[in-house]
C-alpha cells in the first residue's frame, strides 16, 4: 500500500501532477512532506532509478 508518492528532485512538475504524485526540491523537503502527512514514525522507502525507457504521455 502505497500512501503518497513523493518525487524529490524532479527535473519538472509536470509529470509528477499527472501520475497523481507529489514533488519536492530535495530529500529533506520531501522527508518533512512525508512526516507532515504520516507523522514522525512514519515509513519512508527511497528509490533510485535510472530511466529505463521512455514514453509518451498525453492527456
Amino acid at each position: 500500500h502505497v500512501g503518497k508518492v513523493i518525487v524529490a528532485g524532479a527535473e519538472n512538475a509536470h509529470v509528477p501532477e499527472m501520475l497523481g504524485w507529489e514533488r519536492a526540491d530535495n530529500m529533506t523537503e520531501a522527508i518533512a512532506q512525508a512526516r507532515s502527512y504520516m507523522g514522525r514514525n512514519a515509513e519512508i522507502t527511497m528509490l533510485h532509478q535510472p530511466i529505463i525507457g521512455l514514453c509518451n504521455v498525453t492527456d
